[in-house]
């Protein structure tokens, strides 16, 4: 699903600056110990 976000935006003329994973976000169903990020956020950017 990430992946084509990001190719879909970079065929438009946008470049992937930064995929952040938010501090307070909830991991969902995981195993102690094993990070499982429950979102992304995609940063893009556009040159003018």
């Amino acid at each position: 699903m990430y992946r084509s976000i990001i190719h879909e935006e970079s065929e438009n003329g946008w470049r992937l600056k930064q995929v952040i994973i938010p501090a307070n976000e909830n991991t969902g169903f995981s195993v102690p110990g094993v990070f499982a990020p429950y979102c992304y956020q995609i940063v893009f950017e556009k040159k003018k």
